[in-house]
């Protein structure tokens, strides 16, 4: 005797636009996560970048003041906070008010809500970092990166390396 598995159905490629579509509505909406990873960062940057003792370069550092080496730590930081207060909250809620067992029902997969966060997580933390670099280059003069698109394939460890000035 042949048991036959019931196949799932294939969901369209445009469904998965539309979930990423609602999901970065969900954010716009419910705007902690971009508060608390930017937020918190750019107040940082600006409470660091004014202290005076900061901008003084320090031979112990390679030639870079500790505001310097601040940027990639506040770029790593904005990083982390927007992962950690953001991602969690939507996911959890999604499971207790049962959205994830009745998405079961339909074609899509689940995984796609958690695909289309990672997007949506990804387009917060590129803004994030943008803003962190257009802020600590426009505010407080510190040099751009020399060699851009070697710096933007690197880590955020990257920046003072790049930015050295000859």
């Amino acid at each position: 005797m042949s048991t036959l598995s019931p196949t799932r159905a294939r969901a369209p490629r445009a469904a998965f636009n539309n979930m990423l579509l609602n999901e970065a509505r969900l954010a716009w909406r419910q705007p902690i996560g971009v508060i608390a990873g930017a937020g918190v960062a750019l107040l940082l940057l600006v409470i660091f970048g004014e202290i005076p003792a900061f901008r003084v370069p320090s031979a112990s550092l390679g030639g870079y003041s500790p505001f310097d080496v601040y940027i990639p730590i506040l770029m790593s930081f904005s990083i982390a906070m927007i992962a950690f207060t953001y991602l969690p909250g939507p996911l959890v809620s999604y499971r207790e008010l049962g959205i994830l067992r009745r998405l079961s029902t339909t074609p899509v997969p689940a995984y796609w809500v958690l695909a289309a966060q990672i997007v949506v997580q990804t387009c917060l933390m590129a803004v994030t970092l943008a803003l962190v670099v257009a802020v600590s280059i426009v505010f407080f003069g510190i040099s751009p990166p020399k060699n851009r698109p070697r710096c933007c394939c690197r880590s955020c460890s990257a920046w003072p390396r790049c930015s050295r000035s000859a």
